[in-house]
């Protein structure tokens, strides 16, 4: 897929995301859970939840010594227990630097592009 045409579909993202299963810690009001990553893209991301989350909640994922600020912009049931939240990254608030993260920048989104060989998730396959 050309990297110039709009995604259309179920796909429509502007970045591509990269499958990768790495533990991390969330925190919220009310919600300190340990969760799992399940795919990273420079802007966002996909983790597990054994609760939902409310849309437009502000989250921080913790994954060793890296915090990563964000909302969370979608929230599906998969089972009991087991979420699906899609959290968009965001600058901390308390961030001198306030231009929107990068999350290629982080090791994990280089180990898990590295672990996939550099092949995106193409989610209309799925």
């Amino acid at each position: 897929m050309s990297h110039n045409k709009q995604r259309t579909g179920r796909d429509r993202r502007s970045e591509s995301r990269f499958r990768i299963n790495e533990a991390a810690r969330l925190l919220t009001a009310g919600i300190d859970a340990t969760v799992t990553i399940l795919d990273i893209s420079a802007i966002d991301l996909r983790v597990t939840s054994p609760g939902p989350i409310p849309r437009n909640t502000t989250v921080e994922i913790q994954i060793g010594c890296t915090k990563i600020f964000g909302v969370v912009k979608n929230c599906r049931y998969i089972r009991a227990a087991e979420f699906h939240v899609g959290i968009v990254a965001r600058p901390a608030s308390n961030s001198n630097d306030h231009h929107s993260i990068s999350l290629d920048q982080l090791p994990i989104y280089r180990r898990a592009r590295l672990m996939n060989g550099g092949v995106p998730i193409d989610r209309r396959l799925n």
